[in-house]
């Protein structure tokens, strides 16, 4: 989600921007190894070819991510927090663990907030079952945090999740609510809601990466996922553009928190669903025997709320379906990293 986001085209789609810098790369890109670059994580075998290194990098950055000073959407410690769930959440989406972290961390502010940021990060690094063993720290005009997340995996266990792995008839099922975290914004930049004890507050400023349930999928034979951080629309489209399908969502089947209802219309909770992200839910494609699967023997509700079906036009397309299962063009679609444009 991008707090200057006008739903706007963007300048270039996010995967020609990829595709770019791939190529400027040329044979410097790790285009050989199990996982090339364009998914939520790379992923290379190890010199004994029985286990994998599963890695990927998340950054925010001050005046995208968040807000500070008198209009501040977050306090440092949630800095922290959620650049570490937002990083762990990419290797969620294969299905595995975040086991070492490395922070870059550019600071414009004194050693207090230092202090508040390292605190949400150790509390978000406890939580997630992460260490950190190291990084780097610079000054800077603007603040911002990278955190690169490392994981590992056995090449004889049930194969890593990908995006490029939605087969026709697929049942898209998604974990949790989404529009939380929008909406959750939304109250925060409300002059008079700041309610510390709102669950939608509480999405967008302390989220938790989806581990258990990418952990259930991959091992239930899940082979397709994303994690939902730049909104339903953009990241299901990711799943239609890699795996070269279209994607049909039903729109009233999509899961929204009662709070999100209750403050705001059923319009604008819809509009955050789809396009608001930063939920860091899981959206997995699997045959419907899969899914029915994951709901019988599970607590973690994976919750159908669409379909694969083939591609109509050149292009891949996801196409949202009111419930007479006519196709309408949602409000907002979601945060395109292809968009660059300075903050206002």
């Amino acid at each position: 989600m991008n707090l200057n986001d006008t739903s706007q085209p963007a300048n270039f789609a996010e995967f020609d921007l990829i595709d770019r810098i791939v190529g400027r790369l040329g044979e410097s890109a790790a285009k050989d190894i199990l996982i090339p670059p364009g998914d939520d994580a790379a992923a290379w075998a190890l010199p004994d070819a029985n286990n994998m290194v599963v890695a990927s990098i998340d950054t925010m950055v001050e005046g995208i991510h968040w807000k500070s000073g008198s209009v501040a959407t977050m306090l440092p410690q949630d800095i922290g927090w959620r650049s570490v769930a937002a990083a762990v959440s990419d290797l969620a989406a294969m299905g595995v663990s975040a086991d070492i972290l490395l922070l870059s961390v550019t600071v414009a502010e004194g050693t207090e907030f230092i202090d508040d940021l390292c605190d949400g990060i150790r509390d978000a690094a406890l939580r997630f079952g992460s260490k950190i063993a190291g990084g780097d720290i610079v000054r800077g005009r603007e603040t911002s945090i990278s955190v690169t997340v490392i994981g590992s995996a056995s090449a004889t266990d049930k194969p890593l999740m990908r995006r490029d792995s939605a087969s026709v008839g697929d049942v898209v099922a998604v974990t949790g609510f989404l529009g939380s975290s929008a909406g959750g914004l939304a109250l925060i930049q409300r002059s008079d809601s700041n309610n510390e004890l709102s669950s939608l507050i509480a999405a967008h400023r302390r989220p938790v990466a989806s581990i258990e349930e990418g952990h259930l999928a991959r091992s239930s034979g899940v082979l397709c996922a994303i994690d939902v951080s730049d909104g339903l629309m953009q990241d299901v489209g990711h799943i239609a553009q890699a795996s070269h399908v279209d994607i049909e969502i039903v729109a009233s089947e999509i899961p929204q928190d009662r709070e999100l209802l209750a403050e705001f219309t059923a319009a604008e909770a819809l509009d955050f669903a789809l396009g608001g992200g930063e939920d860091y839910e899981l959206v997995v494609a699997a045959p419907r025997e899969i899914i029915d699967s994951l709901n019988e023997d599970s607590d973690l509700l994976f919750r159908p709320i669409g379909r694969v079906v083939e591609v109509e036009n050149e292009r891949p397309q996801v196409r949202v379906l009111d419930q007479e299962g006519i196709s309408f063009i949602p409000n907002r679609v979601g945060w395109d990293h292809g968009d660059i444009h300075e903050p206002e």
